[in-house]
């Protein structure tokens, strides 16, 4: 949570336009999700269908940048990387 508030305000200070995104796969649990200024529910990070939901989010929103919580995170970032 508090990275994500770190973010929103690093954005606002440097008067950049963009928002903070958080995906979960329980945002209704997450209090990153909560105070992002969006958020999406995700497919769990061993599902299938993960990397799809990522690189489409990616393309869709415009991401410029990506931070994994956890190193199980990091194929997805590799994967955009590319994008």
């Amino acid at each position: 949570m508090q990275l994500v508030r770190f973010f929103q305000k690093a954005i606002a200070d440097l008067g950049l336009p963009g928002h903070v995104i958080v995906i979960d796969a329980n945002p209704t649990w997450s209090a990153a999700a909560r105070v992002a200024d969006v958020s999406f529910r995700a497919p769990h990070v061993n599902d299938a269908g993960y990397e799809t939901f990522v690189l489409d989010l990616v393309h869709r929103e415009g991401v410029r940048l990506m931070i994994p919580r956890s190193i199980r995170n990091w194929r997805s970032c590799r994967l955009c990387a590319r994008c």
